[in-house]
This record gives C-alpha cells, structure tokens and sequence, in this order.
C-alpha cells in the first residue's frame, strides 16, 4: 500500500462495496416482505402490513436491479485483473473469441474441460465480460491447474448466485405490482410464498463470498502470496480446529438465540398504540 488516493480510486473495490450494500437492502426488504405478508394473510395490523409491504417492495425492486447492474460492471473489472476468476465462474477452458454462453454446464476438473455444454447464447460470455461479442476470453488452460482457482464451486455458487438474483427481481415485481393495485386478496397464494423466501437473500450473499473468495485461490493476496504460504508455523493444527469448532459452537448459539428472538417479534406484531401510552 503506498498510495492511498489509488485505493480510493479503485473502481473494482467500489463496485464491490456497492453490490455488497445493495445486497444488504436486499436481504432487509425481503425480511419485511416476509413478515409483512405473514400478517397480511391472517389481517392483523393490516393498515400497517400493506404500508411496509409496499416500502419493502419497492426498495427490493430497484436494490435487485442494482445489485444486478453492478455486479455485471464488477465482472467487467474481474475480466480485466482476475481472468482466472472469470474463467472459473463461466467453467471456461480453451482461449477463444466470440465465446458463448451455455445455459447447461458441467463442469470436469480432472480432465480439464466441460463434459456437459448445451443451449450456447453465441458470443454472450464475450460480451458480459468485455461489452463486445468477438473479444477474446481466456481459458483455464492457460495457467497450469496449481494456479488455477477450484473450478465446481465457483461455478456453481456463481450460477446459483445469479439466479437467484433474477428470481429477487421477479418476486420483488410482482410484490410492486399486488401493492400499487391493492390485489392482496387476490394474491394470497404469493404472499404465503413470501416468508419461504425470507432466507434466500442471506444464502446468495454467502454464494457470492464462495465466488469472491474460491475464485482468487490459490492466492490470498492475489499473484503476490500463496494462502498455503500464510499458513502460521507457529500454530499447530489442534489449535486450529479447536478454534474452527469454538467460533462454530459460540455463533451457532448466537445465531438460533437470534433467530427465536426475531420470530418471536414478528410473530407478535406491532405494539397498540394505547399500549405504548399505558407503559409509558
């Protein structure tokens, strides 16, 4: 680090920043669309539930298009600076232009190609990638397999990942639309889906960090250091399994006590105005 304007300047590290933000409004929209629905189906505090339900709706609405949005211009800056990473989301192989996108794909590490690749949008990975449909994309072979990042997981989370993302953006319209036309009645079946959707922000957020941080292996600090390189010589194995189960066991814990406590809340409701005034 020797110059902190260009770390400031890193268009890549604010593109990350920001998709990390939008994705965290996100995950609290589909919290209160959940809960809000929940309610809405058994007519309790329904003035209240139908307000948060269209707040929530319209701030998941135009966070998934954002977190879509920069996550496509943060794969433009991977493309450039991390072409590993690309190549392993994308489980591509051979060095080659006007690559396409396949929409079924599976993935062979030991033989270091695709044993699956059908349904091929022609020169669509070209494009995501560099905004031009004949530019060249390199592949896996290009780096010898030790520098190469675990290709299935990030691919997979990868693929899951966006998925999901458009699956947000579907579900969140629909939510627009049933609040701008008051059609919570007509609507039940949806709203009964929303609070099965409630954890689906929070396994994408974690599918994105297997992306982000598989995807730079076998580096962790990318082309300078080795992870197997920053291993401690001075701490034994025992030491870190012990710590691996302790953090597992104490944010377990933390997490199910979390977890109660905000089903708990929801479950409830909001407090009755004269109910407030009584206790204070």
């Amino acid at each position: 680090m020797t110059d902190f304007w260009a770390f400031l300047k890193n268009t890549y590290g604010w593109y990350k920043f920001l998709h990390t933000m939008f994705a965290g409004f996100v995950t609290s929209s589909f919290f209160v669309l959940g809960i809000s629905a929940w309610h809405l189906l058994r007519k309790s505090g329904t003035a209240l539930f139908m307000a948060s339900f269209k707040m929530a709706a319209i701030l998941g609405l135009a966070s998934s298009i954002m977190v879509f949005v920069l996550g496509d211009m943060a794969g433009g800056d991977i493309a450039m600076v991390q072409p590993e990473k690309l190549a392993a989301m994308e489980s591509h192989w051979e060095t080659a232009r006007h690559v396409p996108f396949y929409l079924l794909v599976m993935p062979d590490e030991r033989n270091s190609k695709n044993s699956i690749e059908l349904f091929g949008i022609p020169g669509m990975v070209s494009f995501l990638s560099f905004k031009d449909f004949n530019a060249e994309v390199k592949g896996l072979r290009e780096w010898p397999k030790e520098d190469r990042p675990p290709v299935l997981p990030v691919f997979a989370g990868f693929r899951l990942m966006v998925g999901l993302g458009l699956l947000f953006m579907l579900l969140t319209a629909i939510a627009v639309y049933i609040s701008i036309r008051d059609g919570y009645g007509k609507w039940g079946w949806f709203l009964k889906l929303l609070p099965w959707a409630l954890p689906l922000p929070y396994l994408a957020a974690e599918l994105g960090w297997v992306v982000a941080e598989m995807g730079r292996q076998p580096w962790i600090v990318y082309r300078v250091m080795r992870t197997a390189e920053a291993v401690s010589p001075s701490v034994g194995a025992g030491q870190v399994v012990f710590t691996i189960i302790s953090f597992l066991m104490i944010y377990g814990l933390l997490a199910a006590l979390d977890i109660y406590l905000l089903a708990k809340a929801a479950r409830k409701g909001p407090v009755p105005a004269s109910a407030e005034r009584s206790e204070s």
